[in-house]
């Protein structure tokens, strides 16, 4: 008696924990999968990243040397990465689009998108935007704020 309840427990334990363990996998293999996109863009155009970040559905990295910024976004099973020549570019600010929400006498905030905007040097040329999240895309946040971020504050510093 005492080992069937063990192994009921143990099968019931695996059957709970197995789907996280799953979603986790799949998740670092996307993520993976969207650095090496970025690092191969960035070899093909004769450039090497000293620093990148994957988080949620978007890889972000930086050649600081030659002052270059790459980014790629999935968007369903498409990717498009992008280059970004740091020395068009004065400014990097971060967009936060939110919305109030009160229920009964709490009011919240929800985040419904993320971005990067980084501003030419030259005037008539339009921003470029980053979008790091949507919540039509993704519902939930998982970093991307904090991400975001800390990429506008390294990208000013790289700006200076």
């Amino acid at each position: 008696m005492d080992f069937s309840s063990t192994l009921i427990g143990v099968a019931i334990l695996i059957v709970c924990v197995l789907p996280f363990f799953i979603m986790n996998l799949n998740k670092q293999k996307k993520q993976h999968s969207l650095a090496n996109t970025l690092n191969e863009f960035a070899q093909s155009n004769g450039y090497e990243i000293s620093e990148m970040e994957s988080c949620g559905d978007y890889s972000i990295g930086v050649d600081a040397i030659q002052k270059v910024l790459f980014f790629v976004k999935r968007i369903e099973s498409e990717s498009k990465p992008q280059l970004i020549e740091l020395n068009t570019i004065k400014s990097a600010r971060l967009l936060r689009n939110s919305s109030s929400i009160t229920i009964n006498t709490d009011a919240y905030k929800a985040i419904g998108k993320i971005d990067i905007r980084l501003s030419p040097l030259e005037a008539g040329k339009p921003d470029v935007n980053l979008e790091f999240y949507n919540v039509h895309v993704n519902p939930q946040l998982s970093g991307e704020l904090q991400s975001a971020e800390r990429w506008v504050n390294s990208l000013n510093n790289l700006l200076k």
